[in-house]
């Protein structure tokens, strides 16, 4: 397991909780606990996390399909409210961890990142009501939407697609949990800000998006 963790190939929250477990149902492995007993519930240590070296991944490295919804707030649209959700696509290939770089390449002219809700979805479902949405939706995250303005500018009035200026390689950090839905009322209305070298950049709530969570 610590090979893994030093390989980024496994989590550290789920390490702390493999060793918890372990340690409540097995005394021969308490040792390894950070509090040598069953049940703490003691953060791991910096040292024990190999002094900083465990990289975060995001909670799905490679997910099948990104769809982003366009404008989907009131502060987005002002009163040009759109009649049926703005859908887009980001490559899988864009996904980092939450705490990986974002590359600014030679040709760029502006990153704009905007955060978002990610309604990462757990199992297959075609034809759903509104009512029957969260059935299928296997937790909640964040996620970091890259757009390369410049690209979009160059190609939205030629009546080409968002894909490349929103699909570059790590123009999607993601994570780096997923919180399950028994932890999220529903409706989902949660609080999202994005900072900017610490100035507040955005502030929204999911409660007000224009199209929500069960009718997207």
């Amino acid at each position: 397991i610590g090979d893994l963790l030093k390989e980024g190939l496994f989590q550290a929250e789920t390490f702390q909780v493999v060793l918890a477990f372990l340690a409540e149902h097995n005394p021969s492995t308490r040792a390894l606990h950070p509090a040598g007993q069953a049940g703490s519930g003691q953060a791991l240590t910096d040292d024990f996390l190999f002094d900083g070296e465990v990289r975060l991944n995001p909670p799905l490295r490679r997910p099948p399909k990104i769809l982003g919804i366009g404008r989907n707030y009131p502060s987005q649209v002002g009163d040009a409210r759109p009649e049926e959700p703005i859908i887009f696509a980001k490559l899988p290939t864009a996904v980092i961890g939450p705490e990986e770089a974002i590359l600014y390449r030679a040709g760029f002219s502006e990153l704009n990142p905007e955060a978002e809700l990610a309604v990462v979805i757990g199992r297959q479902g075609r034809g759903l009501t509104p009512t029957e949405a969260e059935t299928v939706i296997a937790g909640y995250s964040i996620m970091n939407d890259v757009t390369e303005v410049g690209l979009v500018r160059k190609d939205v009035p030629r009546g080409l697609p968002w894909m490349r200026s929103k699909s570059m390689d790590t123009f999607a950090p993601f994570g780096p949990c997923i919180v399950t839905p028994d932890e999220i009322g529903w409706p989902v209305a949660l609080d999202i800000e994005l900072r900017i070298n610490g100035r507040l950049a955005q502030s929204d709530n999911t409660g007000t998006m224009l199209f929500s969570v069960p009718e997207l």
